[in-house]
């Protein structure tokens, strides 16, 4: 880490505008004195407990890196994109080095394959790559970042199990990656590969698959893409949890599931069908403040109008974290109490007890069912179409 210590006159300064006005102003006036007009300035986190700015130093040693995640740490999860920022050089290719240096810093990583509706590959425009965004990206700053929209390391699927079985070694934890199902062909062959990889004794292979519906990514992504980019993630998780348990590799790989899961009863009925793990962004968005304006790119002449996702500062002013944080809180807090309140009334102690016989479904016709399996087998009736020339059977 590199450290910044302030002067005691600058330290005076900031407790006389706390006292005055708040904990955000002084700290801001704080950051001004110390860095005067350095453009890095924001690339520095303040401790509020020792009073000191630091930020990682990319040009030290991996030997100087802490062995595992500081305990203070929240858990992070890397997600590696097509453009491999946080693991890359500057010409923009996989650093091995970076990426372990991250690395000691996260829990597992999650290669971003694809994301529900937003399937044209990542873009963060000049104005918004400030030197603090550069310094953590590894890239230049204000200029265009744009990510393809393919994974260079992901032209098949036997070059993605590699690279992931690479990531394996080089970092010693969990890596997946995140995918949208729309057919048979987007899962299936996933598992032939795992399935061959386990019976040759190969251990490159995911310890765990993300999947996201179509609804997922939805808050910058066109609007023609909304809802018909992937199935919804109920369909999608029970077909990867039939699939994966149809080749025998089911208890080897975890799913993760996103996508338009926003309440306890999403919750409880994505898990029933198989997801050992749930994601969500957009309820804990606009939990935020979010007001789904859809102005996060800032490429439209327009910024965030709550100051949450954008880069004006003067917007950023206005949006206060802490008052914003306890919200935040609190829908996590009544999310996971309120799951505990279904499962009760379920009967159930754990999440562990769900599966697809704890749930019923309700079709539009008001009808009933209790046989899950019989209710997807008329849902999903894919993977027929063998003039299809990507069918697996070609």
């Amino acid at each position: 880490m590199k450290i910044v210590h302030g002067t005691y006159f600058s330290k005076k300064v900031k407790d006389v505008v706390n006292f005055f006005f708040n904990g955000a102003m002084a700290a801001d006036a704080y950051r001004k004195m110390v860095f005067g007009k350095d453009k890095e300035a924001e690339t520095y986190v303040f401790d509020l407990k020792s009073q000191l700015f630091h930020r990682i130093n990319w040009d030290a040693p991996l030997s100087d890196f802490p062995e595992e995640v500081p305990e203070d740490m929240a858990e992070i999860i890397l997600q590696l994109s097509s453009g491999l920022y946080g693991a890359r050089d500057k010409e923009g290719n996989f650093d091995p080095d970076r990426y372990q240096k991250t690395m000691r810093f996260c829990r597992m990583t999650e290669i971003k394959i694809a994301q529900g509706a937003k399937q044209t590959g990542g873009k963060l425009a000049a104005h918004k790559v400030t030197p603090a965004i550069a310094y953590y990206r590894n890239v230049e700053a204000h200029t265009d970042v744009f990510s393809p929209n393919r994974f260079p390391y992901a032209n098949s699927i036997e070059e993605l199990f590699d690279f992931v079985g690479k990531l394996q070694e080089l970092s010693d934890k969990p890596v997946g990656f995140k995918i949208v199902i729309s057919d048979l062909e987007n899962i299936e062959p996933y598992a032939k590969e795992i399935k061959r990889r386990i019976d040759a004794g190969d251990t490159r292979y995911p310890d765990f698959i993300s999947i996201d519906g179509g609804s997922g990514g939805s808050a910058t992504a066109p609007i023609e893409m909304m809802e018909r980019v992937g199935l919804n993630i109920r369909d999608s998780v029970y077909l990867a949890d039939k699939v994966l348990s149809d080749y025998g590799v089911r208890e080897h790989v975890k799913i993760v599931a996103s996508g338009k899961v926003l309440t306890p009863d999403d919750v409880i009925v994505i898990l029933s069908l198989g997801a050992d793990f749930i994601q969500i962004a957009r309820g804990f968005m606009m939990s935020a403040g979010c007001i789904r304006a859809r102005y996060c790119s800032g490429t439209t002449g327009h910024d965030c109008p709550v100051g949450l996702a954008t880069q004006n500062k003067d917007k950023r002013k206005k949006y206060f974290v802490y008052k914003q944080a306890k919200k935040v809180r609190n829908y996590h807090n009544n999310l996971l109490k309120s799951v505990r309140g279904m499962l009760a009334i379920m009967g159930l102690k754990n999440i562990n007890q769900l599966n697809k016989h704890r749930i019923m479904f309700l079709d539009k016709d008001s009808r009933v069912h209790d046989n899950i399996d019989h209710v997807f087998k008329r849902r999903l009736d894919i993977g027929k179409d063998l003039e299809d020339e990507y069918h697996e059977s070609r």
